[in-house]
């Protein structure tokens, strides 16, 4: 099928669906849990030597071949069920799928489906109300179509894996008829893990994403047509080069009825089409270009949010030439910049609407990264009605996302009580914590064949590749051995690794054009200025400011810290950066250290759909 389907346009990152996190935080969930079986197949069958080819009286040593084939097939099963599967003796197919991991991401793509649907119905002029998008899972229309959905993703892996066990078994009676040792089987059996396992179930995770994002739409669509809004269904492509011909043929054989939608969407494995309504003309109103767009499922553009904007526009430079669509749409909701000042730091003068780009360069990285955080101040205080902070609302959020981070990292970072023998113990332990992941990683890289790859390093284990590791920290060049420790850092949210060792090890310094500053301000900000990494305003900021927030009611106190508003609005402007970035790792990176913020933030600015 369409491999070139998967890419998104250089210019627009556009697709369609808005679904790209989703879909590779989905498949390296999926990714990681073979990797994890081929890991163990290689202890058992390599390392303990476990059909005493050598030495070792194993696990699986019996006296005939046949014997040991199935003495190794009921473990296989085991692990799969525990770390694949996660079966539970006697339960039907409908819980385990309700109740899988695989549930999490096709309940997120069908919320979003539901939340697009609901957006380019309201950019047609059909009128709906947020609260029908909010409390979509509460009516039985929905909660019984997307159980269909669990049950139809757990099926397809327990598909995956009985597929590949027929492989494995097939293979480990050879290997062993063949008089293989243990090195050479394992290695046969960890390739179709990887070869069946993983590919199957990167598969599986996109398609499942996309056909949940897209029957959701159309369920959406049903439903609002019950109650007075006639809407058939339109194909929409990604809208570029990367479209395929059958993607292509479809949306020329538009519009299609609602019930012959139906299952059009995946048109293939790699497909990232959507469906789009068309709402009766009579019952449209006057809608601007952007809206049209939207309608149209065409992107909004930059220039088109920021149309009546003359002060923001004039001096944006290009700066939200990346950003997603409900960004945009915020954008063009929110009042232009009063004017802007000159002589002083980047910087947002909150009570006068106005902003400061510093010395930055207009129309360089660190001009549009620094103009879209000061933007998201701007933004912050429009949602809050200028009495507050709209991101504030994330309060939780930030503490329990931060806790975790504070909680996982490796090594201390100033204004740490070095002397706290607390602080030292857990330091030592998340150590050896690093050090373990990272002979893990290694054992999994290894098993896969690639160790000394690094492209393959990061395309297999990380949702960032190797091209947007490369762009996260600005080089040309990874080694293996750092691209083994990236992928060990990932998976623990080390920030010590992630956002101060690793750029150390590159060479890089994090200056105002690097995503990792706004990070390492967020961190910082979450702790209240009490830990630094480098970037940041310090603890004597938080401190002055902590009257006005108590004044405004935008402060709480969460364990041992108060979390004030000043804290949520420099996260907020730094997610927003982050949000509004050229670079999707730049994006993938900040959610996936704050997870339940950035979430909370997409909501907050109407969006709760990918970058």
């Amino acid at each position: 099928m369409c491999e070139a389907c998967l890419k998104v346009n250089a210019a627009h990152r556009y697709d369609p669906t808005r679904t790209t996190t989703l879909r590779r935080q989905f498949e390296a969930a999926a990714a990681r849990r073979f990797r994890n079986l081929a890991a163990k197949i290689r202890e058992e069958v390599d390392r303990q030597d476990g059909f005493g080819l050598k030495t070792n009286r194993g696990r699986f040593d019996q006296p005939r071949s046949d014997q040991k084939v199935a003495a190794f097939m009921d473990w296989l099963q085991q692990q799969q069920d525990a770390g694949i599967l996660e079966v539970r003796r006697g339960e039907r197919l409908d819980s385990a799928g309700s109740r899988s991991w695989a549930s999490l991401y096709v309940r997120n793509a069908y919320q979003k489906g539901i939340a697009q649907a609901a957006s380019r119905m309201r950019a047609q002029g059909a009128p709906v109300a947020p609260e029908w998008v909010e409390k979509a899972f509460t009516r039985p229309f929905h909660v019984d179509r997307v159980a269909l959905a669990y049950t139809r993703a757990y099926s397809d892996l327990r598909g995956i894996t009985d597929a590949m066990d027929q492989q494995i078994s097939r293979t480990l009676a050879e290997g062993l008829s063949q008089g293989l040792g243990p090195r050479e089987i394992s290695r046969a059996l960890t390739d179709r893990v990887h070869k069946i396992g993983i590919t199957r179930a990167r598969m599986m995770a996109r398609t499942e994403v996309i056909r949940a994002h897209a029957d959701a739409s159309l369920n959406a669509y049903q439903e609002a047509g019950v109650s007075g809004v006639a809407i058939e269904a339109e194909f929409a492509t990604a809208g570029d080069n990367a479209v395929c011909p059958q993607c292509e043929a479809l949306a020329r054989g538009g519009p299609y009825t609602l019930d012959k939608a139906r299952g059009l969407i995946p048109v293939h494995p790699n497909c990232r089409c959507a469906w789009v309504p068309i709402v009766p003309r009579t019952r449209r109103g006057e809608t601007s270009a952007a809206a049209q767009a939207a309608a149209q499922g065409r992107p909004m553009t930059a220039a088109q949010a920021m149309q009546a904007m003359p002060v923001a526009r004039a001096n944006s430079h290009n700066a939200f030439d990346g950003t997603p669509e409900p960004a945009l749409r915020v954008i063009q909701k929110t009042p232009d910049l009063k004017g802007m000042v000159k002589g002083k730091p980047g910087a947002y003068m909150d009570h006068e609407g106005r902003m400061s780009m510093g010395k930055h360069t207009p129309g360089t990285v660190a001009y549009k990264r620094t103009f879209r955080h000061e933007f998201g101040h701007h933004i912050d205080r429009n949602l809050g009605d200028g009495r507050g902070f709209a991101s504030f609302a994330a309060v939780d959020e930030l503490a329990a996302d931060n806790k975790a981070l504070e909680t996982a990292r490796s090594g201390m970072f100033r204004n740490d009580r070095a002397g706290s023998t607390a602080l030292r113990k857990t330091i030592a332990k998340n150590e050896a914590a690093a050090e373990q992941e990272f002979r893990r990683a290694i054992l999994a890289a290894d098993a896969g064949g690639y160790v000394t790859d690094a492209k393959r390093i990061l395309d297999e284990m990380t949702p960032l590749g190797e091209d947007g590791v490369k762009a996260l920290y600005g080089v040309n060049e990874i080694r293996p051995t750092d691209a083994i420790a990236f992928v060990a850092a990932w998976n623990r949210k080390d920030v010590y690794q992630l956002l101060h060792d690793l750029p150390s090890r590159f060479g890089r310094r994090v200056l105002h054009d690097s995503p990792l500053a706004g990070m390492q301000d967020v961190f910082e900000a979450g702790t209240a200025g009490k830990i630094r990494i480098a970037f940041g305003h310090g603890e004597g900021y938080y401190k002055t400011r902590l009257a006005y927030d108590r004044h405004i009611g935008a402060a709480k106190k969460i364990g041992a810290r108060t979390f004030t508003g000043s804290q949520l609005a420099e996260a907020f402007a730094n997610w927003f950066e982050a949000y509004g970035s050229e670079t999707l790792a730049d994006y993938q990176t900040f959610k996936h250290l704050w997870p339940s913020m950035s979430q909370r933030f997409e909501e907050i600015i109407g969006g709760g759909e990918d970058g």
